[in-house]
């Protein structure tokens, strides 16, 4: 076999060893409904730039993973379907979709992977189970650290409020939002590196441009109405749609106001301690702003206003004459 030959057997080697331990160590730590995750890029870049064989033996490993790790054929048949994530993100790249599209078909694959997971294997009861374990965990770690007893107990009543008493509320919305977080983080980490590394196009639009549909709003107001009605005629099965469905709302709308603040980062270029300072600020405090203005968006369009911003701006800097021919 040729040198080149040998490199890249060896690189292919490197990629299947490190996403497999990646993933075998997130199945450990118990993130299973994410952690085939790594396998599932491998599989997205090898779909993309067509070599479908090495994205067949990386879902193969997925399923043996899942499988070994925790002792059950339904848990690898869940990480075979969900890494095949992959292959959808990959045909859409090799495709040119538009990013959203990209991000909504695969956040749509890896949700309908985790349903299945929930509905064949896990059950919603052990589902619950599992939440309430982790609540216990959580309060026996905390008993093991040190720290005030005030933050102890605030910290323990959030999380029995949404592991023990809520989880049937905000789980099913949380799932959505996390997948959808991972399908845009996926897209991006692909498209540069196809981009890169083979010289692909990818989506034929940026993060920056995306954005919901116009019409998403309806639901959102049915969600706001829903609520006021449960509030004064509290029903558990229309709290947990109501809420379940405001939460996965609100992960697309948050995702489309980071959108909006990357496209206004590279449009208006500021000061390196300016986007420093606003990432701080976003990663503190900002998370439900980003919700509301990517909601708002929908009626004030600030990606044209960030565009009106830009041009005055470079008015501004052109100065009075800026547009007059040389020696006028």
């Amino acid at each position: 076999m040729a040198a080149g030959g040998l490199v890249t057997v060896f690189r292919h080697t490197v990629a299947f060893a490190g996403a497999g331990l990646f993933c075998a160590a997130l199945s450990w730590a118990g993130a299973n409904p994410v952690a085939p995750l790594p396998l599932a890029l491998l599989v997205a870049v090898y779909w993309a730039t067509g070599r479908h064989g090495l994205g067949g033996v990386a879902i193969a490993c997925a399923i043996l993973i899942g499988a070994g790790v925790s002792l059950r054929v339904q848990a690898g048949l869940f990480y075979g379907l969900f890494v095949l994530a992959g292959a959808v993100l990959g045909l859409g790249i090799r495709r040119q979709w538009t990013f959203g599209a990209l991000v909504a078909a695969v956040a749509a694959w890896m949700f309908g992977a985790f349903a299945a997971l929930l509905v064949f294997h896990l059950t919603w009861n052990g589902w619950t189970r599992q939440a309430a374990a982790s609540y216990e965990m959580l309060v026996a770690q905390a008993r093991n650290t040190a720290g005030a007893a005030a933050d102890q107990q605030a910290a323990h009543e959030a999380f029995r409020w949404m592991l023990v008493e809520h989880w049937a509320d905000v789980s099913v919305g949380l799932m959505f939002g996390s997948f959808l977080v991972c399908a845009a983080l996926a897209a991006g980490v692909t498209s540069a590196w196809v981009r890169l590394r083979h010289g692909l196009p990818g989506p034929r639009t940026a993060f920056g441009m995306m954005r919901p549909p116009e019409w998403l709003v309806w639901p959102a107001i049915l969600c706001a109405v829903l609520w006021f009605v449960e509030q004064r005629s509290p029903n558990d099965v229309l709290r947990a749609v109501t809420w379940n469905a405001a939460i996965g709302l609100a992960a697309i709308y948050w995702l489309n106001g980071l959108s909006i603040v990357v496209y206004a980062i590279r449009r208006m270029q500021p000061h390196v301690f300016v986007v420093v300072a606003l990432v701080v600020f976003l990663t503190y405090a900002g998370g439900w702003l980003l919700s509301f203005a990517g909601l708002f968006d929908t009626w004030w369009e600030l990606r044209g206003r960030v565009d009106r911003l830009v041009a005055m701006r470079d008015k501004l800097r052109e100065g009075p004459g800026g547009d007059d021919p040389p020696g006028a």
